[in-house]
C-alpha cells in the first residue's frame, strides 16, 4: 500500500493527478475497492494537546496551515474534529496552489497569503526538508516530533509564550 500511495502522493498533493488514479492502483493491488480520502479521514486521528495549543495560537497570534494534503480534504478533517475549530488566518492547501513542501514557491505563496514579512512566521513541522527549505525562506522554524508530542507542544509554548 505504501510504495503505491508514495508513487501518487506528490503528485496528487499538487493537485496535478486525481485520487480517482490512486484509488484505481490500490483497488488492482489490494484486489479490491479502495476509496482512499473515505479510508484517510476514518484512520486519522487529531494528536493529543495539538488543539489546544492551536486554539491558545490563534487566539495570541495569526495562524495558519500550510499542507501537502489531497484535494479536498481540509474541510471535512474540520468537520471531523481532526482539525480544530479556529478560524485560520490563512490557509494553504497544496493541491489548490499546485506546489508542495518543501518547494521553495510554496513557502512564497504563503508568505504573500499571510502579508506577514517572512521573519514574521514560524513553521512547525515534522519533516527536516521542510524545515530547511522554510528556514531558507526566512522563517522561524521549529520541529515537531510526532513520537513525542508532549515535549513538542512544551517546546512550542514556550517559544510562543509572550515575555514578561
Amino acid at each position: 500500500i505504501e510504495t503505491i500511495l508514495w508513487r501518487y502522493d506528490a503528485d496528487i498533493c499538487r493537485g496535478i493527478t486525481p485520487v480517482s488514479e490512486l484509488n484505481a492502483a490500490l483497488s488492482a493491488g489490494l484486489n479490491m475497492p479502495v476509496d482512499w480520502v473515505s479510508y484517510y479521514l476514518e484512520a486519522v486521528e487529531a494528536t493529543p494537546g495539538v488543539g489546544e495549543l492551536i486554539r491558545w495560537s490563534a487566539q495570541n497570534y495569526q495562524i495558519g496551515i500550510l499542507t501537502n494534503t489531497l484535494p479536498d480534504l481540509i474541510s471535512p478533517m474540520r468537520a471531523n474534529g481532526t482539525l480544530p475549530p479556529v478560524d485560520f488566518d490563512v490557509i494553504i492547501d497544496s493541491s489548490e496552489v499546485h506546489t508542495i513542501k518543501p518547494e521553495e514557491r510554496l513557502y512564497a505563496i504563503a508568505t504573500e497569503k499571510a502579508g506577514v514579512q517572512p521573519s514574521e512566521i514560524l513553521l512547525v513541522d515534522d519533516d527536516r526538508a521542510n524545515l530547511i527549505a522554510a528556514g531558507k525562506a526566512g522563517w522561524h522554524t521549529m520541529s515537531f516530533d510526532a513520537f513525542h508530542p508532549e515535549e513538542s507542544i512544551i517546546a512550542v509554548s514556550t517559544a510562543l509564550e509572550p515575555a514578561n
